[in-house]
């Protein structure tokens, strides 16, 4: 809306006595005349602080003499159109700007090192090029260029600041070349670059000639020659240069990190026998013969291995979880289970054979060959089959001969060996992960097949000096399954010599022996009946005592210890009846299930029930059935040994369903 006057826009209610009074400064309700001034634009509204912003804006058309339309009520209901150096509200925005002290801009901050706000005068000339910025590592590299006009009496103008000067004069120029620590990193100013290098970087540069002792650098609190940076001349003389062939690279290069060609290498991107030159003592030698190359391989392979090892358990257990966290069902659970035991026994057995082969290799490079021919064996449940996802390792070893000598290569044996297991990072401690050396029964245990054998059958005859004599040993010690030897992993076969040995006394310490895993898993379950925190404890342990302890009484041959399969031979023996027997593997199939699903869910090993399993039906059942095995071995040892088979009065009392 316009008038006639072009110096004066109005409205249809011009009234230009109306005083608008105070109003509110943030309220977006004022329009602003265009910059030709002749009509408001009626697309935008500002509020008042919007307004007296863009007057105070050098680069704003809006100024003191522009009209603005507030849009709103004024006395007797008309509109107020007015210019702003009318309003009462600018004029106390004035008062406040010139009563307030402005604040000084820190200079300091412009005058850092990467900032682009620099003006340097051509070469023979007397003006500043403002179309040119540079930064103070710029500046400070043409100082230190021969081919450049500038200097430290060079006089330099920043960007805010009204006066010129020389950079000699520059605090932060004196203050980088006065200080001598030295750096953790350093810029090198002769070549232009905000490349940071370490100082192996610059010693090898310094080597190659890519740089000069002259040149000067600086660093988070250093400035000076590279020369002046302690020890950099001396390491860069000290370097062997590997050159890299012609027929796998484009020209000469030069071997900066043997990590990179190593990984190469192991990626077949280098193949063997490729040749290198030393470029110091210009010697040429095969890839696998240089040193900095092998000690690199070394360090990629054991990368690589371990990478692969910890694939192999991750991706075990994932497959057993998903395979058992939604089996429950009588139908599939004792099959499910067992194919779990199965992948885990053959995820263990295939990394501790690998691992076995490493250690073969180390210790033959320490100690030579072997002294005596041996056979590693697995032993508790690692040799029955009885492994969860994250359990430890129990093993030994039987050897031909037992000598001093023997021990302290047995002894380096167990030592390489948990080394290589360590590696995976699953540790023996209180929150262990999972698979893991024992710390008690390990390689450390050695002895002979009749060693071991005396150690289940008469312990107290072994020597003080025994390495078997220990009650962990001795319990797990009845079960033992070969896993690797040598000349080769079945000769000697000593597992089977120790069984032999076993099965000529079956007889006379068979029953025996039973009676004591029976009065042990009896024991077991008085102490932990009550126990629902712990399912190794109160339900998994006297399970495992009360199989094997029936197993003995009854001479059944000891060479069949794998899981649930046992109590099928139980059943043909007719030690139990084949009601029972179903239901016994049932129980201890749901038992074993849930002890894995824990170990899975905590990601360690653990026997622990978390709250979530509390509650679960199966769970309660097995808690429901245990008292009734209690009864069961409790008539057993009182002397009713038909409990468990078809003439049994008891069996009746023990019904998954």
């Amino acid at each position: 809306v316009s008038s006639n006057n072009t110096n004066e826009p109005v409205t249809s209610n011009n009234n230009n006595n109306v005083k608008p009074g105070a109003k509110d400064l943030d309220v977006e309700n004022v329009m602003i005349t265009k910059e030709d001034g002749k009509e408001f634009d009626q697309n935008k509204s500002y509020s008042l602080n919007d307004v007296f912003a863009m007057v105070n804006n050098d680069e704003s058309y809006v100024n003191e003499d522009s009209w603005i339309y507030i849009n709103g009520q004024t006395n007797q209901g008309q509109t107020s159109m007015i210019q702003i150096k009318n309003l009462e509200e600018y004029q106390s925005y004035k008062e406040s700007l010139e009563n307030s002290t402005e604040p000084q801009e820190d200079m300091s901050k412009q005058r850092d090192l990467t900032s682009r706000n620099i003006c340097i005068a051509p070469e023979d000339a007397e003006y500043y090029d403002y179309e040119k910025l540079y930064t103070l590592q710029e500046v400070f590299a043409m100082v230190n260029d021969t081919k450049s006009h500038i200097e430290e009496d060079s006089w330099i103008l920043f960007q805010k600041e009204e006066h010129a000067i020389q950079i000699k004069d520059l605090e932060v120029y004196q203050s980088l070349y006065e200080n001598d620590q030295e750096p953790l990193k350093y810029m090198v100013i002769k070549l232009k670059s905000e490349e940071l290098f370490s100082f192996e970087e610059l010693a090898f540069k310094l080597h190659m000639g890519e740089v000069r002792p002259d040149y000067k650098c600086f660093g988070d609190d250093f400035f000076g020659t590279l020369a002046d940076i302690p020890g950099l001349v001396e390491e860069a003389l000290s370097y062997n240069i590997w050159l890299m062939p012609n027929e796998n690279y484009h020209g000469l290069s030069q071997v900066e990190n043997w990590k990179e060609i190593a990984q190469k290498y192991s990626n077949n991107e280098i193949k063997p026998g490729t040749k290198f030159t030393n470029k110091k003592t210009g010697e040429i030698i095969e890839i696998e013969l240089i040193p900095e190359f092998k000690d690199e391989l070394t360090v990629v392979i054991c990368e690589k291995r371990i990478q692969k090892r910890k694939q192999k358990l991750d991706d075990v257990r994932t497959i057993v979880y998903s395979k058992l966290i939604n089996s429950s069902s009588n139908n599939s659970v004792v099959s499910d289970v067992g194919k779990a035991h199965d992948l885990i026994l053959e995820a263990y057995d295939g990394l501790m054979l690998e691992i076995f082969h490493d250690v073969m290799k180390k210790i033959t490079e320490e100690k030579g060959p072997p002294p005596v021919k041996f056979q590693c064996v697995a032993a508790g449940s690692y040799a029955r089959n009885e492994l969860s996802t994250h359990s430890d390792i129990d093993a030994m070893v039987l050897i031909q001969e037992n000598k001093d000598a023997n021990k302290d290569y047995f002894n380096r044996f167990n030592e390489l060996f948990k080394e290589r297991v360590s590696e995976l990072g699953e540790l023996f401690s209180k929150d262990a992960p999972g698979f893991r050396i024992c710390p008690i029964f390990n390689f450390s245990k050695i002895g002979t097949p009749a060693e071991a054998f005396l150690a289940v059958t008469n312990y107290e005859k072994l020597p003080e000096n025994s390495l078997l004599r220990n009650v962990h040993v001795l319990n797990g010690i009845r079960d033992l399954r070969p896993l690797f030897g040598y000349p080769d992993n079945n000769t000697p076969n000593l597992v089977r010599e120790f069984q032999e040995l076993f099965a000529a006394e079956y007889q006379t310490i068979g029953p025996e022996h039973g009676m004591d895993l029976l009065k042990l898993a009896d024991e077991q379950l008085k102490i932990e009946l009550h126990n629902t925190t712990d399912i190794k404890k109160s339900c998994y342990r006297s399970m495992q005592y009360f199989v094997q302890g029936l197993a003995l009484y009854f001479q059944v041959d000891l060479s069949i210890l794998e899981g649930t399969r046992r109590i099928d031979v139980l059943i043909e023996k007719s030690v139990v009846s084949e009601n029972y027997g179903r239901k016994l593997k049932l129980l201890i199939s749901h038992i074993g299930r849930i002890r894995i699903l824990l170990q899975c869910e905590a990601g360690k090993d653990t026997s622990t029930i978390s709250e979530k399993w509390q509650k679960d039906p199966d769970l309660q059942k097995i808690f429901f059935l245990m008292p009734h095995i209690y009864q069961n071995i409790d008539a057993f040892i009182g002397g009713n040994h038909e409990v468990f088979n078809p003439k049994g009065s008891l069996s009746v009392n023990f019904n998954w369903e």
